[in-house]
């Protein structure tokens, strides 16, 4: 879930877009690669002068949530790391997603996902 501006721009809108780099041009190009109802985060856009020039009605149409973080610490990053495993970040994706293959089998994911009518395709990821 990241939000390309650069190479490899031409895949499909993320669901979250985090620009933590400060680049003005991630910055600016974020609603276009965000997904409907999906969350743009700015963490690195803190330098004055950095105009977004973004139209209110792609925020609204897109259902978007905007959020700015500023002057967060590790401790910040480790708590929202453990959120992410806790029961709270579990949204019920049993109604919404369809079947999950091994990383070995992607290409049987992706051509699944082109038949179906689950709303997300899953790929479990590699265990350590």
């Amino acid at each position: 879930m990241r939000c390309r501006a650069g190479p490899g721009a031409d895949l499909p809108p993320a669901d979250a877009c985090l620009e933590l780099s400060g680049a003005a041009g991630a910055a600016r190009r974020a609603p276009a690669r965000t997904a409907t109802g999906g969350t743009i985060m700015l963490a690195g856009t803190v330098s004055p002068g950095v105009a977004l020039d973004w139209a209110a009605q792609d925020v609204v149409r897109g259902l978007l949530t905007v959020r700015g973080v500023h002057n967060y610490t590790p401790a910040d990053l480790a708590e929202a790391v453990a959120w992410t495993g806790s029961a709270a970040a579990r949204p019920p994706v049993a109604d919404v997603l369809g079947p999950v293959f091994p990383p070995a089998e992607v290409d049987a994911a992706l051509a699944g996902a082109a038949r179906t009518t689950a709303l997300r395709g899953g790929v479990r990821p590699l265990e350590k």
